[in-house]
């Protein structure tokens, strides 16, 4: 059961927090861009996020019993907290997902950070579990948030209340820089 439970976990975080990032920067015109790159990356290949169904296996969220609720997040929130990552040119690009998420896009002279931000809490069983897992992040500023950090194709932050994934592509973009970005994020949330 504990392993059922790290797979279903593990893969909320990993491949359910940048869901709707593929799809969701594409240009008009077909073209790639250092946005698509971005948001891609943190997406993987990950085309739906799991969750757990009542009998405890994942389900798409792309189902029709999907009962989320989307909460409302403004992108312009998170800003100035961003500032030391990112000082953007212009407002952050906010796109609703499907799936309840916002999808942030930030985009200054250097970098571009892409996040995908949900209200869906995790216990404190999902969460330490995650924190047993291999890509998992030792951060005390994440540990104060009741939460666990991790490595996705980008950098995840699932606390009590919130996930967050960031992807961040430009000159000198890495993982110490998502992390920074996703916990700025994450300590704005829960305030």
């Amino acid at each position: 059961m504990k392993t059922q439970l790290r797979v279903v976990a593990a893969g909320i975080l990993a491949g359910g927090i940048a869901a709707g990032l593929i799809s969701s920067c594409g240009g008009s015109d077909g073209e790639s861009s250092e946005v698509d790159s971005a948001t891609n990356s943190a997406a993987g290949d990950s085309e739906a996020t799991s969750t757990p169904s009542e009998s405890g296996t994942a389900a798409s969220s792309e189902s029709s019993s999907d009962t989320r609720t989307r909460t409302v997040i403004s992108c312009e929130d998170f800003t100035q907290a961003l500032a030391p990552v990112v000082v953007a040119s212009a407002a952050p690009e906010e796109i609703p997902q499907n799936d309840g998420s916002t999808l942030c896009v930030w985009v200054g002279d250097a970098l571009i950070v892409s996040a995908a931000i949900t209200k869906d809490g995790a216990d404190a069983e999902v969460v330490q579990i995650l924190r047993d897992d291999p890509a998992a992040i030792e951060d005390s500023r994440v540990t104060e948030l009741d939460g666990v950090a991790m490595r996705t194709d980008g950098v995840g932050v699932q606390t009590p209340m919130y996930r967050v994934s960031v992807a961040v592509s430009g000159p000198g973009a890495d993982e110490s820089v998502e992390l920074e970005a996703a916990i700025a994020i994450a300590q704005e949330l829960e305030g």
